[in-house]
């Protein structure tokens, strides 16, 4: 509604209140000061506009001081800016009339009656649709600077309450408010955020048409719901994420979160995962150990294929593989059997001393000393005096096979079948057949190739299978036994030998009997023999 304000111009009898647009009031009822305030003014396209020049012109003093002087006039009890604009100054002016008007029409002054208000109001004042309450069926709302009932509240005004109560004004600042007066839509000359006119979005909105709008809750720093400048507590800028919120609760592999700048960083080589530009947290090649990446694991540690790092060896290992108790070392005096670290070796196996571990023994040796084939003992066949394991035991022992040994043959055996059963005697001994060895044969035995062999019958004692000693029959004659003795010879019974035994004839005897000298017949064709003497015939 444009105004053209200019006290000449009023007519004489009742005008529009050229400032607050609420009652039509005789202009002699207006302040002198009011007049001399709004005869400067211009035209306006809205009260607020008008008001807002006028506060310009500093005609705030002067509408207080005249408030302060005249009783008459109904004043606010503070002149701030949002009261100045919308404050109504009325001038009690009795009525001619002394006309009580129901509800739904009001007292007409020209007219002298009671005329109806506009179906828009529920009760009026001075003209049908100057309206000072609203017909609620309507749902309609009081604009009290117009006095008008309205569907909806002006620019500068807002209804808190259900439909039929009056349109409040909002606070200065806001240019559209609701609900509250503080409680802004739109803002006059700042920006509106979140109900609130400011001069410049805070942290966590960003700038657009004229409203500050929420930053995504990752952003704390933006220029669209999208584009982040600097990410909230517990996020992190990813450049890499495009076409989303780049701001992420997790760094993706090869980036660390860096709480201070609040970005994700990539890590350095060798690096595939990281704590900091420090400190490693996975490989891209090699193991890690504690925080950095090496090509291989240090003693005492082992690679884990898993975690791709470096893991401790167990207490007991100087060093390991593949796992924590899969020594392939060890430490202090332990010693090393199949990775595992002992105090001394288990049956099966011995110690190495070049390597201090504890080696397996080889088959046949059930267990073994210094190598793996010096046995001490055997799973098959039989322990040697040189300590490997055999088919058959060396001269001078024998197997054993409830020990699996070969035991030593009591001397004077060569070889044996047990311990008291030679099969072999050593040098200048026999054997007997009852396997034992001798120093000599008995008398009815001899001698040959180490065994004692039974004289052979008649003989009664012998050196051999055809020279006999002795007799059990017959007579010893040139080392054989017989009934009689040869020519030349005479059988008598020898006590040494315990047999009869032909002895040679003396020389001169052909034949003789009982004693060598006792011819029958002289070995001279030329002799003759007389009682046992051989004689030369003449």
């Amino acid at each position: 509604m444009e105004l053209m304000l200019s006290c000449q111009s009023w007519n004489a009898g009742y005008v529009r209140h050229p400032v607050l647009h609420v009652l039509t009031l005789p202009r002699s009822a207006l302040p002198v000061q009011m007049r001399q305030c709004c005869i400067t003014t211009s035209a306006f396209s809205s009260a607020q506009k008008v008001v807002t020049h006028l506060m310009e012109r500093a005609c705030h003093a002067t509408i207080l001081a005249s408030c302060a002087q005249d009783p008459s006039l109904v004043c606010p009890a503070v002149m701030d800016t949002s009261q100045a604009i919308r404050s109504v100054y009325l001038r009690k002016v009795p009525l001619s009339l002394n006309l009580v008007c129901p509800n739904g029409s009001y007292a007409d002054p020209p007219s002298q009656a009671c005329q109806p208000c506009s179906s828009e109001c529920l009760t009026c004042q001075y003209s049908p649709t100057t309206c000072t309450s609203c017909n609620t069926s309507l749902n309609l709302t009081l604009d009290f600077l117009s006095n008008r009932c309205v569907a909806v509240c002006p620019n500068g005004l807002f209804n808190s309450v259900p439909s039929g109560a009056k349109c409040q004004p909002c606070s200065a600042v806001c240019l559209t408010c609701s609900t509250l007066a503080s409680n802004c839509t739109s803002c006059s000359s700042t920006i509106l955020q979140n109900g609130t006119c400011v001069s410049s979005c805070t942290e966590g909105y960003y700038y657009s048409n004229r409203t500050c709008l929420a930053c995504d809750s990752r952003c704390s720093i933006c220029s669209s719901s999208i584009k982040c400048q600097t990410c909230s507590i517990g996020y992190f800028m990813n450049s890499s994420i495009s076409g989303a919120v780049p701001c992420i609760s997790l760094c993706s592999d090869g980036y660390y979160a860096d709480t201070t700048v609040r970005m994700c960083i990539g890590c350095s080589p060798p690096c595939r995962t990281c704590l900091n530009s420090l400190q490693c947290l996975s490989c891209l090649s090699g193991w890690l150990f504690s925080t950095s990446c090496a090509f291989s694991c240090p003693t005492g540690t082992y690679s884990d294929d898993s975690t791709g790092s470096c893991l401790q060896c167990s207490q007991k290992c100087l060093s390991c593989s593949l796992a924590k108790d899969r020594c392939t070392s060890c430490a202090d005096e332990l010693l090393l059997s199949n990775y595992s670290c002992i105090v001394s070796c288990q049956s099966g196996s011995y110690l190495d001393v070049a390597s201090s571990s504890c080696m397996p023994c080889q088959l046949p040796c059930k267990t073994c000393t210094g190598s793996a084939v010096q046995c001490l003992s055997c799973l098959i066949k039989f322990l040697t005096k040189s300590h490997t394991c055999d088919d058959t035991c060396p001269q001078g022992s024998f197997p054993n096979s409830s020990t699996l040994t070969c035991d030593q043959c009591t001397s004077p055996c060569l070889s044996c079948s047990s311990a008291n059963q030679c099969t072999t005697c050593i040098s200048q001994y026999f054997l007997e057949p009852d396997l034992s060895c001798v120093k000599q044969c008995e008398n009815t035995e001899y001698g040959s190739n180490g065994l004692c062999i039974p004289c052979l019958f008649p003989c009664l004692t012998c050196t051999s299978s055809s020279e006999c000693l002795s007799c059990q029959t017959g007579s010893l004659n040139n080392g054989t036994c017989s009934s009689e003795c040869n020519v030349g010879g005479y059988m008598t019974f020898s006590q040494t030998l315990n047999s009869s035994v032909c002895l040679s004839c003396a020389s001169q005897c052909r034949l003789c009997i009982s004693t060598a000298t006792y011819c029958l017949h002289c070995s001279d064709h030329s002799a003759f023999s007389l009682n046992g003497s051989c004689y030369l015939s003449n």
